[in-house]
């Protein structure tokens, strides 16, 4: 959905619906898979473990497109027209920010990873306590996420990430408490199914949703919104069998994520140089296709990522605590 959403010709209510609450998802999905024991040895190990797995595949990406756009992004395309200074996008990577009026991370998508870091940092912190201590402490936190302007960046996303850290700890708590599979013992199809559908009606009647840039539209219809669908989602697939597809995007989604905005970029260079016809990329089923394509070409090339890059998926340690 993320990819598919970044599309060109989606149609307008359909990327409204897919705003409203794919990012909450990835949060909420990432909370639910930090494991409690994480969270038992204290907070140094927990955040060089933290910092090994999403630092590295951020300064990576972020330093890689840099050159690539001072090399040969800032000459061609839009970014021609533009009069953006060298240094700017090279500050944006050591301040962390994708919402910064004068300096933006390039692409725009690598705020997830500094979002998700300070976040992943947060969520230690409020989860150790009591359950209702933890959701108090993380409803103050997103109040003020919500409070903060628009116009205010902070660094390493620090205001999206006051916001983001709710869905971790949902995400974590619903876990822990075996949430969904205490509900998915109950009509988990039926349940998932009303709550999908309430929700996306909630989130098509709340306005634009971007957690990027801190646009919301109404706090209480994204919330109710993004939550309903991102549970209603889980028990829809809770009970259905392993698929090698999804496993295989879900271990390569810290590559896809990021590389898919440059794979966009090149079946734009096809569709001017080879096809003359730029404006093919508005036509739906062109997007819609082109986004499947998308995910399969980095699928496809993530064993050399892994190969010769591997630092890309983060630094992992083996048993004997050997990078």
């Amino acid at each position: 959905m993320v990819v598919y959403g970044h599309a060109i010709g989606v149609m307008p209510v359909v990327e409204k619906w897919i705003f409203s609450f794919h990012m909450p998802l990835f949060f909420l999905v990432s909370g639910f898979l930090i494991k409690p024991e994480y969270l038992e040895h204290g907070f140094k190990p927990f955040f060089i473990k933290t910092t090994k797995a999403l630092i590295p595949p951020y300064i990576i990406f972020a330093v890689a497109f840099y050159l690539f756009w001072l090399f040969v992004g800032r000459h061609i395309g839009q970014d021609a027209e533009l009069s953006t200074d060298l240094i700017s996008p090279f500050l944006a990577i050591l301040y962390g920010t994708g919402s910064h009026s004068s300096m933006q991370l390039y692409p725009i998508v690598l705020w997830f990873f500094p979002c998700l870091y300070m976040t992943h940092l947060m969520t230690y912190f409020i989860v150790r306590k009591k359950l209702y201590v933890t959701f108090a402490v993380s409803v103050v936190l997103l109040t003020i996420g919500f409070l903060i302007p628009k116009n205010v960046a902070l660094p390493f996303e620090f205001e999206e990430a006051l916001v983001a850290q709710f869905f971790v700890v949902l995400g974590f708590v619903a876990n822990r408490e075996k949430v969904v599979e205490y509900v998915g013992r109950h009509q988990p199809y039926i349940w998932g199914a009303l709550l999908v559908v309430f929700g996306s009606l909630v989130g098509l009647w709340n306005g634009r949703v971007d957690m990027r840039s801190s646009n919301y539209g109404n706090f209480g219809y994204f919330l109710c919104s993004s939550v309903l669908v991102t549970f209603g989602l889980a028990l829809l697939f809770y009970k259905l069998p392993r698929c090698k597809l999804a496993e295989l995007l879900s271990k390569n989604t810290i590559l896809i994520f990021p590389m898919h905005f440059f794979v966009y970029s090149c079946f734009e260079f096809l569709y001017i140089h080879i096809l003359n016809n730029f404006a093919i990329r508005e036509n739906i089923m062109v997007a819609f296709l082109s986004s499947i394509l998308n995910c399969l070409i980095l699928l496809a090339v993530s064993p050399l990522f892994r190969k010769y890059i591997p630092w890309t998926y983060g630094i992992k340690e083996t048993v004997k605590g050997k990078l």
